[in-house]
């Protein structure tokens, strides 16, 4: 089976960047509780019925493009421990853009938890005994872009895009063995600094390959945790006209077998999988870590020298082909104090522009430092500039 794509179409997705200005307007604005008025972070912010969304940040803002083919279509806010709040994106209003969200209050009516939470666990159960048959279990190539940008004391210092080539041995195959399955190089690179250090040159391309979640371990699909977890159903909803269970789970006792983060002191999130076919289609995962290393979370760093508070919230969405399962994208927002006690927001995104499983190119080693000179007309000729 072959999911190449034509040339052009491995930048279909930054082409539709390009035009998505005249083709979308935008909604910015910030979350509160409405009770307290505490800023809430990490609240999901999406469009009703569809995958596109966003979260607010570490200061409770957002901003979200909406398609203009879209207009009609209802916003929702949606965030663990508060009540889902819905509207037409039509009534949102721009002058005063805060919107509230009201904290959960359970009555004596509420679902039996413990009746509740037997069914969840079966789900999740079912949909990680099922990875293999609904995603790519075979050797494959992809090509992606990896975004990342990085701001001190909200000022951008640092914007990198690079354009990769990535194999896997065995594809969704085989959870256990994705560190050594998969390898990547980088093709062509953009950014608006030189490298001159090793910080520079360091990518960090495992940190964000870490929240494939049906293709690593570490993570809720890791069954032998499952029950050192706290489940709870926050909807049922429709997404591209499938019928979806959204269910919100937080980790009792974080630790790196579970999380991936050798520091992490709250690891939770949500899950959105399909009623049907038991296919996970998007991950929300929220960390709090103590303490990161610059180059990487799972890397042992003192105190002195390391990145401190940080916090971070990915999403990870999935793709159908004519049959199989794959990664689309998957998006990190992270923010911590650096040891030089600055404000930092790191963002990064891994956006999948093509696949293909017929004699793919098998890679031997990742390549975890980039010092290669930008090539301008190669990123203009296919229209990857901004």
């Amino acid at each position: 089976m072959n999911y190449k794509v034509a040339f052009l179409g491995i930048f279909f997705s930054l082409l539709l960047n390009n035009s998505f200005a005249q083709e979308s307007f935008q909604l910015s604005g910030k979350v509160l509780d409405s009770k307290t008025k505490d800023i809430l972070v990490f609240v999901n912010i999406g469009i009703e019925g569809t995958l596109i969304g966003t979260a607010s940040n570490a200061f409770g803002d957002f901003t979200l493009k909406i398609p203009n083919e879209l207009a009609d279509r209802n916003l929702y806010f949606s965030a663990i421990g508060y009540e889902n709040l819905t509207f037409p994106i039509a009534k949102y209003n721009q002058q005063n853009p805060i919107t509230k969200l009201d904290p959960l209050s359970y009555g004596i009516d509420d679902i039996e938890i413990s009746s509740q939470s037997k069914v969840l666990y079966r789900i999740i159960r079912q949909t990680s005994k099922s990875i293999a048959e609904n995603y790519i279990n075979k050797a494959l190539n992809y090509k992606a872009i990896v975004q990342n940008e990085v701001y001190i004391n909200d000022t951008l210092d640092k914007k990198r895009d690079a354009l990769l080539l990535l194999s896997d041995l065995s594809g969704y195959g085989n959870r256990k063995n994705s560190f050594e399955s998969i390898n990547y190089k980088v093709l062509n690179v953009e950014r608006n600094f030189d490298i001159i250090s090793l910080e520079d040159g360091t990518m960090n391309i495992d940190d964000v390959l870490a929240f494939d979640l049906v293709r690593t371990t570490g993570n809720i699909f890791q069954i032998s945790y499952l029950n050192e977890y706290d489940l709870e159903l926050i909807e049922d909803t429709v997404i591209d006209g499938d019928s979806v269970s959204v269910i919100a789970y937080r980790l009792f006792k974080p630790d790196i077998s579970r999380t991936g983060d050798l520091n992490a002191i709250e690891y939770k999130g949500k899950l959105y999988i399909s009623k049907e076919s038991n296919v996970l289609l998007k991950a929300e995962t929220h960390i709090k870590s103590a303490k990161h290393s610059k180059h990487g979370r799972t890397i042992f760093v003192e105190k002195s020298n390391a990145f401190t508070n940080v916090d971070y919230h990915v999403t990870t969405t999935y793709k159908k082909s004519s049959s199989e399962y794959y990664l689309d994208r998957i998006s990190m927002t992270k923010n911590y104090t650096n040891s030089s006690n600055q404000t930092v927001k790191e963002t990064s995104s891994l956006i999948v522009v093509s696949v293909t499983t017929n004699q793919p190119t098998l890679l031997k080693k990742r390549q975890y430092y980039e010092n290669m000179v930008s090539d301008p007309d190669f990123w203009l000729s296919n229209k990857l500039s901004k």
